[in-house]
């Protein structure tokens, strides 16, 4: 008898620290996962939200009229001049991110959720260039006083969503950096 309530005993024991192993192990291997991914990330994604940050900051600068005393031509002339060159190593930065991230191979929710969530930014950065390609085109139809304001209204619109699912991004990526 007592002989088998130490065997029940020991196996509870030998099963229990087993499972507590497995877990241990795979919780290691998901944070170094995510770590691994945030690296990758420093190196592929990071950057080019900086740039592309920059490049909205002065899209925004430029089509501010009133604080330059500008007219539309004045962004037009700043677009054809500089801003289309910008935009377009600017989208092109923006689609290799992209298709690198997309080919990262990850299996732990955390590193999938980043992924999906960085996936998205850059959907949304992609989004909000293609408006800012297209800002001449916006009319006063739209139900704004002037060309400016609707410009200024849907380069705003378009940063918000980007900002906000980057907030999602920094609430993921503050599990693991506090």
């Amino acid at each position: 008898m007592k002989r088998t309530i130490y065997t029940v005993f020991l196996t509870l024991i030998v099963v229990g620290g087993i499972i507590g192993g497995v877990k241990l192990y795979q919780a290691n291997q998901q944070r170094k996962e995510f770590y691994a991914f945030r690296e990758y990330l420093d190196k592929e994604f990071f950057p080019v939200l900086k740039k592309e940050n920059k490049f909205f900051g002065k899209v925004a600068t430029q089509s501010d009229y009133n604080s330059l005393e500008r007219d539309l031509d004045g962004y037009s002339d700043w677009w054809v001049l500089y801003g289309m060159n910008q935009y377009y190593k600017v989208e092109d930065e923006v689609e290799t991110a992209q298709k690198k991230v997309t080919n990262k191979n990850l299996k732990y929710e955390d590193s999938l959720a980043l992924k999906q969530n960085v996936l998205k930014t850059l959907s949304l950065s992609k989004d909000t260039l293609e408006s800012i390609d297209t800002l001449s085109e916006v009319n006063v139809e739209q139900g704004y006083e002037d060309k400016e304001n609707a410009l200024n209204h849907l380069l705003s619109e378009k940063l918000d969503k980007l900002t906000k699912n980057i907030d999602k991004q920094n609430e993921i990526i503050g599990k693991y950096y506090h």
